[in-house]
């Protein structure tokens, strides 16, 4: 149950749902908002509504987030129907979401350093390096080619440096990084269909937290970290093996025995 509720999936869920109840409170507390109730239409004088404005984009803006995440939250609804295409390439979103997470604290990390440097270079030179803001909304564009100005950056004192070693870094080794995660995740959902992947972090989670809290093991559980998981796809196969015997068993059951004088003799 615990493995259920650690799933990211449902994790995401939750998070629309806490969403959801805080916009229908922003709501609320809009339409009581006294400056709205005491608008006169019929007057000429000026009225603030610049405030209400304010909270009325906010709610707007929750309003976006719950529709993006729940068009995300979609995705796992696919590994349900009973196609083992649209279940394969569930497995392998939900894979890929999952290895994004070190990938992009490592991204971000990297790229924080390009925008103060590309600031530090180009601020005074260039508009778009002007401040972290504007050098990291910049670089962002640069990184999915979206903008140029790249001649004119290069133009400026070390600028070919910076263009080259953010090209090679950013654009060329990052971006590649990203179709590897996506190539392990293919052959992590592959590895999992044949019974020898790992045990999912949920689980992992659910087990470190029913060890901390003392709870007893549960028996018979497959994806235990006691290795019956690990060694699903060997027993899989052994059993596969015992199925074969039997049915050799059978055979050699319905074919005539020889006489018992023949079996003495052998």
């Amino acid at each position: 149950m615990l493995a259920r509720v650690l799933r990211p999936w449902n994790m995401l869920e939750l998070l629309n749902y806490i969403l959801a109840a805080i916009i229908i409170i922003m709501w609320v507390q809009y339409i009581n908002n006294p400056k709205r109730n005491s608008f006169d239409f019929s007057s000429s004088a000026f009225q603030d509504i610049g405030p209400l404005s304010d909270d009325f984009s906010e709610i707007v803006f929750f309003l976006a987030v719950v529709l993006l995440l729940w068009t995300i939250r979609a995705i796992d609804f696919f590994a349900s129907i009973d196609n083992p295409r649209l279940q394969r390439t569930s497995n392998i979103i939900e894979e890929v979401l999952k290895g994004l997470l070190p990938f992009l604290a490592i991204f971000g990390v990297i790229f924080v350093g390009f925008v103060l440097v590309a600031h530090i270079l180009f601020g005074v030179h260039n508009d778009r390096f002007n401040g972290p803001e504007a050098s990291a909304y910049t670089l962002l564009v640069w990184f999915v080619a979206l903008s140029d100005g790249h001649r004119s950056t290069i133009d400026l004192p070390g600028g070919g440096f910076f263009m080259c070693l953010f090209i090679l870094v950013a654009m060329v080794l990052l971006f590649n990084m990203f179709i590897a995660i996506v190539m392990a995740a293919h052959d992590q959902v592959v590895e999992d269909e044949g019974g020898g992947g790992e045990m999912p972090v949920n689980h992992v989670f659910a087990d470190a937290i029913c060890d901390r809290l003392g709870v007893g093991k549960f028996v018979g559980d497959p994806l235990h970290t006691s290795g019956a998981h690990k060694h699903s796809k060997i027993d899989k196969l052994g059993l596969k093996r015992l199925v074969e015997m039997a049915i050799e068993a059978e055979q050699f059951r319905g074919q005539p025995q020889p006489p018992p004088e023949v079996v003495s003799a052998v």
